[in-house]
């Protein structure tokens, strides 16, 4: 069990092993859960944790919070069970124990993160499409403490009068 490896590091394998192989008592299982967190940079962190079956989704939260350093409140899960062919992926609420949301050990918990403190980002009003360029990364996943901050707001001033870097050299006058 987790417990056995944590205080006893120095034990054998074979003792281990003998060990996870044992009966284990009713009401003291123990799921093992693969947890997928998003980075940044289309990459994932990938672990994997234990849970007692009636530990609240928050509390679980909390735990990949200290792991991760993203707030709980911004994480969403959505869990797989590994243990059906056709299992489709579901989200969990924070209020039910992982056992009354039917997470199964060895499920796959995919966790979902909202923007830490901006609100949603403004489409680009000519293509509707979302900015993803750093500027707008920054304003939407830092709100106000953004280094951008000022470029949050829309300003009303017309082509000819904005400030334009880039192009060829003009000679003034």
């Amino acid at each position: 069990p987790f417990w056995l490896k944590q205080f006893w590091p120095s034990l054998g394998r074979s003792l281990v092993h003998t060990c996870t192989m044992a009966t284990v008592l009713p009401g003291f299982e123990e799921l093992s859960l693969w947890v997928v967190v998003p980075k940044g940079g289309g990459e994932c962190r990938e672990f994997e944790l234990t849970a007692d079956p009636k530990e609240s989704l928050s509390k679980f939260k909390k735990r990949i919070e200290k792991i991760c350093g993203i707030p709980a409140e911004d994480l969403e899960i959505f869990a797989k069970n590994t243990d059906e062919e056709d299992a489709k992926q579901r989200w969990l609420s924070d209020d039910k124990t992982l056992e009354a949301q039917d997470v199964r050990d060895k499920a796959i918990l995919t966790v979902g993160v909202h923007g830490m403190k901006g609100d949603n980002p403004d489409p680009d009003p000519e293509t509707g499409e979302l900015l993803a360029d750093a500027v707008n990364t920054s304003i939407y996943s830092r709100g106000d403490s953004s280094y951008y901050h000022a470029h949050r707001r829309k300003a009303d001033i017309s082509e000819e009068h904005r400030i334009v870097s880039g192009g060829a050299p003009q000679k003034l006058g």
